[in-house]
């Protein structure tokens, strides 16, 4: 077994109580086979060497089997075995667990988790003399607590801790109890009132379990559970799930185990992952609480609380007083925005667990994701008044105010948690990260401030405020469905160096999937630069920038109150870029099979999707049935329906307000035009012709004539449906790929009048435009007279669909250039710069079509940007002063 006491770069570890386990962290992806091994597990696992002693009695063995969870039905003869059976798995409302003959501390804690305390207690006041006092000791202390007897709680714990350091246990289990004993203590004030934190029973905590693993029993799957708990706690992801399959390889019957790594999955956002993990808790124990938990935690990171609430409903109903239950309930309620219903739910939690801080954190977390960050710092700071030395809701309400762009709050509230928990990855990082933002300079202009790395980042920085002030008329303007609102706050960019700067800046964790992240008045980029520290490289900043953005002000103007699909809508709509083509088939197809999503489908599309294509259907329909209201009923349709979600009504209720239409209805009507729009880009032909496949199957016999295989239609053939359908997109598109097959890939003069044809008959292909740009560029037919106007056209067709390669813009840029257009060469040379503003080439592109243009102020800064990312280099140093002495010539202009 692995070193527990490790330094604090390696294992930042610490411990919440099992059954209190309110946060788990990021995943760094979860194995389905850590499970799928057989329950009853073969000779290879270590216990079988217990089994095969020669002095165990038939008894004995049962015991093995039932402590390993490799018990059979035979073995559950008694009831004792049954309930520890049933404590294993998560049957905590087992019959087992109530007989008379079940072990009195398994059924103490069987209460103790259905959220039954005072039982629990009276169980434990009736026990008399017990072989386990220090978990006997540590089941009354966690009852007294949640009943909110702090002061008697305080007492018992630190009388089980003293105990077990005055007399170290013999027995691993006992070594695990103290554990929990000493966690549960850190979190309660001390005799002075005072939170206890610091580093020291951290120390001891994994002493204790490193003693027990390595001196006591090494078979002992507690330990490695309780281990992976406080790495969980401690957000040390990597530690934390090693541990766990450690104890899910000595007990794979573990319902704790299995719902700590649960829990890690759905903190990580790897919510496929989740759901089977909570099927498998449910494969071990029915309707398990712990797997609603997972389940209904994941519903809400999906930022969709009426699916979590609907997972919460059956087990509330077998489990009423589960206290994480009853707090996950009460989360989802609020990020519902029924702030009646939330106060209800508090008010009926604390009568049950009075002054309990449990509730409060769980609603600051989810409304914190829901950026409502007024109300989340408030239920965080009643957390921490109810629960001083609790690190959690410190660390909690600090990372919601980096989201918000808070950074004095934010370093106030994570020094403190720090403090106490010195520990904590995310803590941790999130505080070096605004250590490391304060030494970061800043531009500003009347809507945005730019916050950046003093460096090479300067050459990005100082020019994206022109860029972003564009991006803020258009958006927040009202001409073509602008969101006509602008936020009563500067929105501040920030220019992160590297993927793992960004992933921190985001989420607490160097690992996150995407480039570029709006969480309310903050909007987090990584730098477009090529490397191995950068997950894309170049990319369309800009384009980029202003989707996010557009996330900004609809959240401002909705309260952040906007239905999933309808904010990732106003955003493809405002970046104003044509569809790519990917996103044309993906909704050609689903028009033609008749599976477009409907309102309930396309939000569950975007957080729980079934299909690989689900998510990015999501965003292409989204966009479509924007577009689509917006041309319907115009461009205030949109912005009506937004001021209603802000005042709290329901996309149901408010669709008919502004429409006068249930959404039923317009979605009928949308699909009409969406069959339309497909057939007008050529991805479904017209009423009454034939698809390709139809064709196919109306002429397969004469195509077995032919004598050709079977990967599709024969020449012959394809020339016979032109002759019947020269415009059919479908056959021209298989004309084309013949054609190509045939010449190596590459166009020919003969194939350009069939190129044309199929650009015509569907536009959104940009295979042709490819094809031709090549031929008039590069082939023979960039010879032929008009080439450089037909060149253009079809550059000019693809850089527009173009994120991240700059090489249209820079081919488009000279091509301006040689025909005398400078203010278009210009306008092309700083978009190939704004896709790749790292990059030497587009900035010396860029400054020589400036001081062509005479623009040498422009091109004062390309070279200048030069020096910057190439210091080295005395050549741009040489540019500069030669363009002094050109300007002198010119006049000084």
């Amino acid at each position: 077994m692995r070193n527990l006491i490790a330094d604090r770069a390696a294992a930042r570890v610490g411990l919440r109580p099992l059954v209190f386990a309110v946060v788990a962290t990021a995943s760094l992806g979860w194995t389905p086979g850590v499970f799928a091994q057989d329950e009853a597990a073969g000779p290879a696992h270590p216990a079988h060497r217990l089994l095969a002693g020669r002095f165990l009695t038939d008894e004995e063995r049962k015991d093995i089997r039932v402590r390993f969870g490799l018990w059979t039905e035979a073995d559950m003869d008694t009831p004792a075995r049954k309930a520890r059976a049933a404590l294993i798995v998560g049957r905590w409302d087992d019959p087992a667990l109530a007989d008379p003959a079940a072990d009195p501390l398994d059924t103490a804690e069987a209460l103790l988790f259905l959220g039954r305390p005072a039982e629990s207690l009276a169980r434990l006041d009736g026990l008399g003399e017990t072989n386990e006092p220090i978990r006997a000791g540590r089941l009354r202390g966690e009852s007294l607590d949640l009943l909110g007897r702090i002061v008697d709680a305080d007492a018992a714990l630190t009388g089980v801790v003293r105990s077990a350091r005055a007399n170290p246990p013999t027995r691993a289990s006992e070594a695990v109890e103290a554990v929990r004993a000493l966690m549960i203590l850190q979190r309660l004030p001390d005799g002075e009132g005072k939170p206890r934190g610091g580093a020291g029973p951290y120390h001891e905590m994994m002493g204790m379990l490193r003693r027990a693993a390595e001196e006591v029993d090494r078979l002992e799957w507690l330990v490695p559970l309780t281990e992976g708990m406080l790495l969980a706690e401690k957000d040390n992801r990597a530690e934390g799930e090693k541990a766990l399959r450690e104890a899910l390889a000595l007990n794979a019957r573990s319902g704790w185990a299995a719902f700590a790594m649960g829990s890690l999955a759905v903190e990580g956002f790897a919510l496929a992952e989740a759901e089977t993990i909570a099927g498998k808790i449910e494969g071990g124990a029915a309707g398990s609480a712990l797997a609603t938990i997972v389940r209904a935690r994941a519903r809400l990171r999906q930022s969709d609380a009426a699916g979590a609430l609907e997972a919460l409903a059956p087990a509330l109903e077998r489990f009423p007083d589960q206290p994480v239950l009853l707090a996950v309930q009460a989360a989802a309620t609020a990020a519902s925005f029924d702030e009646p219903g939330t106060q209800r739910l508090l008010g009926e939690f604390e009568r049950r667990f009075p002054g309990s801080a449990l509730a409060y954190v769980e609603i600051g977390r989810v409304l914190a994701e829901a950026r409502q960050y007024a109300e989340s710092s408030a239920y965080l700071a009643e957390a921490s008044r109810r629960a001083p030395g609790w690190s959690r809701p410190l660390i909690e309400r600090g990372l919601m105010e980096v989201q918000a762009g808070r950074d004095e709050e934010a370093t106030r509230d994570l020094e403190r948690a720090v403090a106490l928990d010195p520990f904590n990855v995310r803590a941790d990082n999130s505080l070096r990260l605004l250590r490391e933002l304060a030494t970061y300079a800043r531009l500003e202009s009347e809507h945005f401030a730019v916050r950046y790395k003093p460096g090479v980042d300067e050459v990005l920085a100082r020019e994206m405020l022109p860029v972003l002030e564009a991006a803020h008329r258009r958006v927040a303007g009202a001409d073509r469905g602008g969101i006509d609102h602008s936020p009563p706050f500067k929105t501040l960019i920030e220019l992160m160096p590297d993927h793992r700067w960004f992933a921190v800046r985001i989420a607490g964790m160097p690992a996150i999937h995407t480039i570029a992240a709006a969480t309310g008045p903050v909007i987090a980029m990584e730098a477009p630069r090529e490397g191995p520290h950068h997950k894309v490289g170049a990319y369309d900043w800009a384009r980029v920038i202003k989707h996010e953005y557009v996330h900004t002000v609809t959240l401002s103007r909705t309260r952040n109150r906007i239905p999933h699909w309808f904010t990732e809508a106003a955003a493809v709509y405002l970046e104003d870029a044509p569809r790519d083509y990917s996103a044309c088939q993906i909704l050609a197809r689903a028009v033609s099979t008749g599976t477009l999503f409907d309102f309930e489908q396309i939000n569950l599309a975007f957080v729980r999707p079934r299909k690989a294509t689900d998510r990015s259907q999501a965003y292409a329909q989204g966009h479509w049935m924007y577009a689509y209201l917006v041309e319907r009923f115009g461009p205030r349709a949109p912005l009506d329906l937004m001021d209603l979600y802000a005042k709290g009504v329901r996309e149901p209720e408010a669709f008919p307000k502004v429409l006068g239409l249930s959404r039923e209805a317009f979605f009928d009507e949308f699909k009409a035009w969406a069959l339309a729009e497909a057939r007008a880009w050529g991805m479904i032909p017209p009423e009454g012709v034939p698809t390709v496949r139809e064709l196919l199957a109306r002429d397969r016999g004469a195509k077995a004539a032919d004598e050709e295989d079977d990967d599709g239609p024969t020449p012959a053939l394809i020339e016979r449906w032109l002759g019947e359908y020269p415009d059919h997109p479908g056959v021209l598109e298989l004309a084309v790929r013949g054609a190509l097959k045939a010449s190596n890939q590459s166009a020919t003069a003969a194939m350009v009048p069939l190129l044309e044809r199929y650009a015509k008959a569907r536009p959104v292909d940009p295979l042709p435009h490819k094809l031709l740009a090549s031929w008039f560029t590069a082939g023979e037919g960039s010879a032929s007279p008009d080439a450089g106007r037909r060149a253009i056209e079809h550059l000019e067709y693809l850089d527009a669909r173009e994120q991240y390669q700059f090489a249209y813009a820079m081919e488009l840029s000279r091509r301006y250039a040689e025909m005398g257009d400078l203010t278009r060469s210009w306008d092309k040379a700083l978009r190939a710069v704004r896709i790749a503003p790292y990059n030497p080439r587009t900035r010396e592109l860029a400054a020589s079509v400036a001081i062509t243009a005479g623009r040498f102020d422009d091109a004062e800064w390309q070279i200048k940007a030069l020096t910057i990312l190439e210091p080295e280099r005395d050549l741009h140093r040489r540019r500069l002063e030669a363009l002094q002495r050109l300007r002198d010539k010119a006049g000084g202009h």
